[in-house]
């Protein structure tokens, strides 16, 4: 399954069973989520980064929880175009 953060077109929408429709609903919203805070807070590059750094630790936490429980996750590493420091 590839979880999308872009337009699909209904044809795709109308493709994927429940838990894929569930999975991008999540998708849309921390994004949405994710971006509007920013823009509430100041769009600065500084706030950007505390926001990821939460999110990635946040994931490496779920990950972790997923492996304790014997469960496979979704994501083995986090998706994003940059790496922090």
């Amino acid at each position: 399954m590839q979880i999308e953060n872009s337009s699909m077109t209904d044809k795709q929408l109308r493709s994927l069973d429940e838990g894929q429709l569930v999975a991008q609903e999540l998708v849309q919203q921390g994004a949405i989520h994710a971006l509007s805070t920013l823009l509430t807070l100041g769009c600065r590059e500084e706030t950007a980064h505390q926001m990821l750094a939460s999110l990635r630790d946040n994931a490496d936490r779920i990950r972790g929880e997923a492996a304790r429980r014997g469960k496979v996750s979704v994501f083995s590493v986090d998706q994003s175009a940059i790496t922090l420091n």
